[in-house]
């Protein structure tokens, strides 16, 4: 485990946030993709303050303080460093396509069940219908996935970590943190002293 508070000068524009929510939502994602990850972001700093740009459920893309899931007992968050100078990504231009997103809608529950379904998938496949529903809505992984590649991540890894390639629109959460590209620091937790 990290304390939040000693890290917060480690952690840089563009690496990952991960969380474990328990809302329903939040378990049907965990089984789904057998993970404790329900959740990712990506770390913005601006005007002395550290926020994270994600794509929420009820919102899409949005800017969210990260204080306000700090104080949030109920979420348990990681870190994971992005290695961007050792993978050729772009940590400003990761940032921008981020920004670009902002303000967009969230994945439509079609997308969901076109990326991660056991049936959906293999009969739109068999149908040939495009991984991406809808290239202007976002989940979260997807969100972060597709900017990564926009920033100059190599396809290539994708294809060598999971034997095929995958479209960031079927990434899930899971998935994305064990991109080489991702150095997971530890857990964050409050200092109780604080």
């Amino acid at each position: 485990m990290v304390s939040y508070l000693d890290s917060m000068d480690l952690i840089q524009d563009a690496d990952l946030i991960l969380f474990s929510g328990s809302t329903l939502f939040e378990e049907l994602i965990k089984f789904r993709t057998r993970s404790d990850i329900s959740h990712v972001g990506v770390v913005l700093r601006t005007h002395g303050r550290m926020a994270v740009i994600e794509s929420l459920d009820h919102c899409g893309p949005t800017i969210t303080p990260i204080d306000k899931y700090v104080s949030d007992r109920s979420i348990r968050l990681g870190w994971s460093r992005l290695r961007a100078e050792e993978f050729g990504v772009d940590r400003d231009r990761f940032i921008e396509g981020m920004l670009q997103g902002w303000g967009k809608e969230y994945a439509s529950w079609w997308q969901f069940a076109r990326s991660w379904g056991f049936c959906t998938k293999r009969i739109g496949d068999w149908l040939g219908c495009s991984v991406d529903t809808d290239p202007n809505r976002f989940f979260c992984s997807e969100y972060v996935a597709e900017n990564l590649i926009y920033a100059g991540y190599d396809r290539s890894f994708i294809r060598k970590e999971f034997g095929q390639d995958i479209q960031p629109a079927e990434m899930s959460p899971a998935q994305l943190i064990r991109l080489p590209v991702f150095d997971y620091q530890g857990r964050l937790y409050v200092d109780e002293a604080a």
